[in-house]
């Protein structure tokens, strides 16, 4: 069962990774009609909440 401890640990890491760049605007998978939207809404979150999965996923990885 280490393997899915593992697994997790990876996911989160690149699930954070994902979030932080959509977060800082380095990646943007929205329209321009939505971004804007979406950003005043979730920017906080995809910004702090990328930050904690990749800290998680990073502690989960090498425990």
């Amino acid at each position: 069962m280490e393997w899915i401890e593992n697994f997790y640990g990876y996911f989160n890491l690149f699930i954070g990774i994902i979030m932080t760049l959509i977060g800082f605007k380095v990646y943007r998978p929205f329209t321009r009609e939505k971004e804007e939207e979406i950003y005043k809404k979730f920017g906080g979150l995809y910004k702090f909440g990328g930050i904690g999965l990749m800290i998680w996923g990073l502690i989960k990885t090498f425990k």
